[in-house]
């Protein structure tokens, strides 16, 4: 039997788990922020500082994840979950994927990050090929999924805008532009798994274990 949920309740979990979650994402917030700011701003002409921030992103988000998946239950109280390995190989096949998407006149990367949103919970419950469970996860609840993504998506937008401004203006235009970029980019990055998270719980479990997750 397909599970599906209501907009709304995915809103209100993803709102629940943030809140019972705070610990976690402050400091990875921070750490986000800091190390794409840092490298923006100490080596603005560098090649390569894509690829350094994209690897301290996976890094630094491997920790909220896992954080995610204890609040969630998907760890249990004193178990280590998977490892960074079963994590990381996850996120470079999605990140590939969906970057690939994206260079494809952008929907068909849309359409792959919110087919993929459940991945990374999906590693965390055990199991094999989380791509493919959060595949088909995903599919009665595509269009749901997709409006919350849209919402993330503005977070996005925020940080190009910034990033616009960031370069040829003066010192000061110059450092609070690249803040707000990389602030929005770490809020951003943190919005996603929680509407992972949140949607993953609500496909999987049954009403008696969302009340004691959510509730």
């Amino acid at each position: 039997m397909e599970r599906n949920f209501e907009f709304s309740q995915l809103t209100s979990a993803m709102l629940e788990l943030a809140r019972r979650s705070l610990a976690t994402i402050v400091p990875v917030f921070f750490a986000l922020f800091a190390v794409g700011f840092a490298i923006e701003f100490y080596f603005p002409d560098g090649i390569w500082i894509g690829i350094v921030i994209a690897i301290a992103q996976f890094v630094i988000c491997y920790f909220l994840a896992k954080g995610l998946a204890q609040h969630v239950g998907l760890i249990g109280e004193g178990e280590t979950g998977p490892g960074f390995g079963s994590y990381f190989g996850v996120a470079f096949l999605v990140g590939l994927g969906t970057a690939i998407g994206f260079l494809l006149l952008v929907i068909p990367g849309i359409v792959l990050t919110v087919r993929w949103l459940l991945a990374f919970p999906a590693v965390f419950a055990g199991g094999n090929s989380p791509i493919s469970k959060s595949w088909e996860m995903t599919g009665p609840v595509f269009w749901k999924l997709l409006a919350a993504y849209i919402i993330g998506m503005l977070l996005i937008g925020v940080t190009f805008l910034a990033y616009s401004y960031a370069y040829d203006a003066d010192q000061t235009v110059h450092i609070a532009a690249l803040a707000v970029a990389n602030a929005a980019a770490a809020a951003n990055s943190i919005y996603s798994f929680l509407l992972g998270f949140a949607g993953f719980v609500l496909l999987r479990d049954d009403s008696a274990a969302l009340e004691e997750v959510f509730g």
